[in-house]
């Protein structure tokens, strides 16, 4: 039997053309999904474990490329966030950061800090976001700054504190939202902030970390939650904690050429809510689209794609929505 995920994948940029009823048929590519995205042709799937890759126009498979490990290329295969951008696949893994060609070739490796969680190429240095969630930790603030090739700071751009912690009188611990659903994104050399703090709140920056402007709209009433039993195992003991958090004011954003893709939490019925707001803030599109977890849905040329397993064969299938009617 085929080994299905219980999440399914984050997909990523792709053209839309070879589609069938049943999605675009994607074989052999097993293990636990976690992020799929397309560049020139073809089809990527990252499993955690390597990047499958197809042929966009019939779904045959081509290579494979990436390898868990310790050398050269090679990754840790938890807490892997990879980045589908036209020159480069950049893939984010704790304590450093893999670039890779579109065809899969080893670029380099940029060593980071643990709690630096997301970098991205910005000109001839890179933007990259810190947020540390780590039990105890005193710097709980999220920041985001541009670098050098060097990784020496050039300039802050964004810091939000977070009131993440444990309350004394109850023992339960809390989780800022709005410091988890912090974003990065760059498109066309600017760069873009997502804080979903108690209203939708996107920042766009210039490559310099000039602040160009600020998007701000007003968010439903926000959720908040009661709290929650989580257990973990630390030095081979059995921890249990409760952790209460509210919603945020959406859930996260994608940019594509200027426009930007808010994927807020609204339900109708086995549909989520995506909102289009131009770079002035203004709403352009809004749609009902399938919905699935963070990690199994992308924006390319104006239209959702995603990717679940097909009944019938068991294996992946790439399919899409519309977004503008």
């Amino acid at each position: 039997m085929k080994k299905r995920s219980l999440a399914t994948v984050l997909l990523c940029v792709a053209a839309g053309f070879g589609f069938a009823d049943q999605g675009l048929i994607l074989r052999e590519a097993y293990g636990d999904f976690s992020f799929l995205g397309i560049q020139a042709g073809r089809v990527y799937i990252f499993t955690g474990e390597n990047f499958h890759v197809f042929d966009l126009k019939d779904g045959t498979p081509l290579k494979t490329f990436g390898k868990i490990g310790q050398g050269p290329g090679e990754y840790a295969s938890y807490f892997a966030f990879p980045v589908f951008l036209p020159d480069v696949i950049v893939l984010n893994n704790m304590t450093k950061a893999n670039f890779y060609t579109p065809e899969g070739i080893f670029l380099k490796s940029v060593r980071l800090d643990s709690s630096f969680y997301r970098i991205l190429p910005l000109g001839s240095g890179y933007i990259r976001q810190k947020t540390n969630f780590a039990p105890g930790s005193k710097e709980r603030d999220t920041t985001i700054e541009i670098v050098n090739d060097a990784m020496e700071p050039i300039r802050e751009i964004f810091r939000r504190k977070s009131t993440s912690g444990k309350e004394e009188k109850t023992g339960i611990g809390n989780i800022d939202p709005a410091a988890v659903a912090i974003d990065i994104a760059v498109d066309s050399g600017k760069i873009y902030v997502g804080n979903p703090e108690t209203e939708i709140s996107i920042s766009i920056y210039n490559a310099e970390g000039g602040l160009i402007r600020a998007i701000r709209r007003d968010a439903d009433a926000l959720e908040k939650r009661p709290a929650e039993e989580h257990r973990m195992q630390a030095q081979g003991q059995d921890i249990v904690t409760k952790i209460q958090s509210s919603q945020s004011a959406f859930r996260f954003f994608q940019v594509e050429k200027g426009l930007i893709y808010l994927f807020t939490h609204k339900k109708n019925g086995d549909k989520s809510e995506v909102i289009v707001l131009d770079e002035e803030g203004k709403e352009v599109a809004s749609a009902w689209v399938t919905r699935t977890a963070r990690m199994s849905q992308c924006i390319y040329e104006k239209k959702l794609y995603y990717v679940d397993y097909d009944d019938k064969s068991g294996e992946l299938a790439l399919h899409s929505e519309t977004i503008f009617k």
